[in-house]
């Protein structure tokens, strides 16, 4: 990888983190930045390996598939259960921030699943068809099962209207999650698959390239973890989910970052 590439994903990783320390240690409004940052990250990191062209079409699956399903859980219940967003800035009902937060944490789970496996390619094939989306979809959860229950119950960005046993949010949210995500990155690997001839990335064999994933994931846990500290109300659940991120998401980074020591000589 060359500098200005190592120095602007440092730079991304950073701001990242600073963006998530603040939030929760100063109680700024700058969250929605974080995610911002994230995605901006996954897609200089999609097409650095990927290439501009394949990683557009994971965009327009990612963007497609879950506008979707959020549409029709929206409508009918299904696959999520029966739920509105609160607030403005919406594609029908659905708030345009969420399809970026599909992108960047579907891409990071993605390639996640891809250490995990020991795949450093990009074509996909054999039985890593279904092993690698169902890794990912695991790993893609994780986030949801710390995440929702913050942001819907307590934050109100989302309501269940009948509430759920998680927390007040329903067990089908979580199935729901995972069946949407799998099928993205199936329809994704499926086109993967099909690409005759697919040009191997510089930055397969590169170290630092992988690790950023991870320690990106990492970042994302990290407001979990710190916001028991500062929340002035509903300590069960935050000191519940600051011990469900410990054994999920924090896992899962760490032992990524493992596997990419372990898998990828040099620098």
């Amino acid at each position: 990888m060359k500098m200005p590439e190592k120095v602007l994903f440092l730079i991304l990783v950073v701001a990242m983190y600073v963006t998530m320390i603040v939030a929760k240690v100063l109680a700024a409004p700058v969250g929605f930045y974080g995610v911002l940052t994230v995605t901006a990250f996954v897609i200089i990191h999609g097409i650095r390996f990927y290439g501009w062209k394949t990683m557009l079409i994971f965009v327009v699956i990612t963007f497609l598939l879950s506008w979707s399903f959020e549409s029709l859980s929206i409508a009918t219940g299904f696959p999520f259960g029966n739920y509105y967003y609160t607030g403005l800035g919406k594609i029908g009902e659905v708030p345009w921030v969420i399809m970026p937060g599909y992108l960047s944490m579907g891409y990071l789970s993605w390639l996640i699943a891809h250490i995990l496996t020991g795949h450093f390619e990009t074509k996909i094939d054999g039985s890593n068809m279904l092993v690698i989306p169902f890794i990912a979809s695991f790993v893609m959860v994780m986030w949801d099962v710390v995440m929702d229950p913050i942001m819907s119950t307590i934050q109100g960005e989302w309501v269940f209207p009948g509430g759920g046993f998680y927390f007040g949010v329903p067990l089908t949210n979580y199935f729901g999650w995972f069946l949407t995500i799998f099928l993205i990155y199936l329809v994704f690997a499926l086109f993967l698959s099909k690409q005759k001839k697919m040009d191997k990335s510089p930055n397969i064999g590169n170290r630092l390239f992988w690790i950023v994933i991870p320690i990106m994931y990492l970042g994302m846990a990290l407001q979990y973890l710190l916001a028991p500290f500062f929340a002035t109300a509903n300590p069960d659940i935050y000191w519940s989910l600051f011990l469900v991120a410990i054994y999920t998401m924090v896992f899962v980074s760490l032992i990524t970052i493992h596997r990419v020591y372990h898998d990828i000589k040099g620098n």
